[in-house]
């Protein structure tokens, strides 16, 4: 889901003043206006905690929150990278190798086997040593695709979407450190208007940029759109090397067992 309810939901507490914000919170759970606004998201979301966040604050400090929530338009802000198209390619990738591995190991190289012993031949030991490596291979490809899956998982987790789960850093030691220190960052930032922010180093930047002149109300949204960017970098860069990892796997394979079957079949052919 995307950020409309959360910031609809905030206007509409501003247009209320009067009324106890329990009553926004409801509104924001509520499937009222779902039809307009989305549904509303799952408990353990970034969008609700931060309006439980909100509902803890005080009532200056909770005005001061939604008067910023109000004017940011997080999903202009936060735009997530297609990962969704590239863990798919990834994977197809990995189903393709773990085919070609199966076919060859189960049925190319032992009929050549075969045909070698009913000839009184033996086949190429080099040919014999991918027989027996093939498996081998087949479980590391499929270990490669698992952790496409989790790694695929853990991005959704990290990403700051309005329905991402806050609770879905498990799998998050997957992912290089310096993405996820960024999608850290991305995220604090995003709590920052609800004083939900628990990184000291980053409460510590902000209140230096504030005490230099520069409000954080007015430059939130450049922030936001900075650090955005390099999140969405850094997401491609591990893409790409995940990309290119299962690249070479699959040459590497496709190569190796082209060699494993044509080496039988040019010394058969050299000997008849």
């Amino acid at each position: 889901m995307g950020w409309e309810r959360f910031h609809a939901s905030c206007r509409r507490h501003r247009g209320r003043p009067d009324e106890d914000f329990a009553v926004t919170l409801e509104y924001f759970r509520s499937y009222r206006d779902a039809g307009l606004l989305g549904a509303p998201p799952r408990g353990n979301s970034l969008a609700d905690s931060l309006m439980q966040a909100m509902a803890r604050l005080p009532v200056e400090a909770r005005e001061i929150a939604l008067q910023r929530y109000a004017t940011l338009d997080l999903d202009d802000l936060l735009k997530p990278p297609g990962r969704a198209r590239v863990s798919l390619y990834l994977l197809l990738l990995c189903v393709m190798l773990i085919l070609m591995v199966s076919i060859f190991s189960l049925f190319v190289l032992p009929s050549l086997q075969s045909f070698y012993v009913d000839t009184g031949h033996v086949l190429p030991e080099f040919s014999q040593q991918v027989m027996r490596w093939a498996p081998l291979l087949a479980v590391g490809v499929s270990l490669l695709a698992v952790y496409v899956l989790a790694s695929a998982q853990a991005l959704r987790g990290l990403l700051p979407s309005a329905g991402s789960n806050v609770s879905a850093g498990r799998l998050a030691w997957l992912l290089p450190s310096a993405l996820r220190a960024q999608g850290a960052r991305v995220r604090a930032l995003v709590a920052s208007p609800a004083l939900a922010v628990d990184d000291l180093a980053l409460k510590h930047e902000l209140a230096v940029m504030e005490s230099e002149g520069l409000l954080l109300s007015e430059e939130l949204p450049a922030i936001l759109r900075l650090q955005s960017q390099g999140l969405q970098r850094l997401v491609e860069r591990f893409s790409l090397g995940l990309l290119i990892v299962l690249a070479v796997a699959v040459v590497t394979s496709i190569a190796t067992f082209l060699i494993a079957i044509y080496l039988p079949i040019f010394r058969m052919g050299s000997t008849l």
